[in-house]
């Protein structure tokens, strides 16, 4: 079972970890946290804190091209070493090397199938309509769905 969360809201739910929770069998398996704006090591420390507190050792957090981690010395290696010490495996991932991860683990399906999950969870997640434009204009210009005139 997969929980998409509603983005940019704050964690309203008691059973919500991160933007994304996936579920094994009622149990948490990972969970995703999405960023498309500028973070600091803050901001993945607290997504390790919620995971923790959720009883969830596996965090995937997933980055947009607005993304920087900044305000920091701290490297990615040094926020994954800080995680795994307090029994959490962390992994960093653009949103490009996230999608071709999680495209070459799912059932083979067409490209236009997969873009109409994409749009139906981003709208479930509630994503800025700029995001979803640049969805569909990825879509358009690699031939997955028609140029709109």
């Amino acid at each position: 079972q997969i929980a998409v969360n509603v983005v940019n809201q704050s964690g309203a739910s008691s059973k919500e970890i991160g933007d994304i929770d996936v579920y094994l069998n009622k149990s948490i398996l990972y969970t995703i946290e999405a960023k498309d704006k500028n973070y600091a090591p803050q901001d993945v420390q607290h997504a390790v804190k919620k995971a923790i507190d959720s009883g969830c050792n596996r965090l995937m957090f997933v980055t947009g091209p607005r993304a920087n981690l900044i305000q920091t010395s701290q490297t990615y290696k040094d926020l994954i070493n800080d995680a795994s010490k307090k029994g959490v495996y962390l992994a960093f991932f653009t949103y490009i090397d996230f999608t071709k991860m999680i495209l070459s683990l799912i059932p083979p399906k067409t490209l236009e199938e997969f873009f109409k999950v994409l749009i139906n969870v981003s709208k479930e997640s509630r994503l800025r309509t700029d995001t979803l434009e640049y969805f569909y204009s990825v879509a358009q210009n690699n031939d997955i769905i028609e140029k709109q005139d």
